[in-house]
């Protein structure tokens, strides 16, 4: 018999001042987050509002996590 075990992250985090736009909790799946208005992402001086995080194999080979978060900072420089 050949069993096959889902390997899956968790919950996508909560992140300030961001929305969250849905995820595949499967590894290499992606969560998509948007920076609230007036936020850009690391505080950039441009317009990038939208990023992702990845779900990615923990060394255990059994768990997954996911990848490190940027913030989303207040910008009163950004313009819609």
């Amino acid at each position: 018999m050949v069993f096959i075990q889902v390997i899956t992250c968790a919950d996508s985090p909560d992140i300030p001042n961001a929305r969250f736009d849905g995820a595949s909790t499967m590894i290499g799946g992606h969560a998509d987050y948007w920076c609230d208005y007036g936020y850009v992402v690391n505080n950039e001086t441009h317009t990038t509002v939208g990023f992702k995080l990845t779900c990615l194999l923990d060394d255990n080979l059994i768990t997954g996590h996911w990848s490190e978060s940027p913030k989303c900072e207040g910008n009163i420089r950004m313009v819609y």
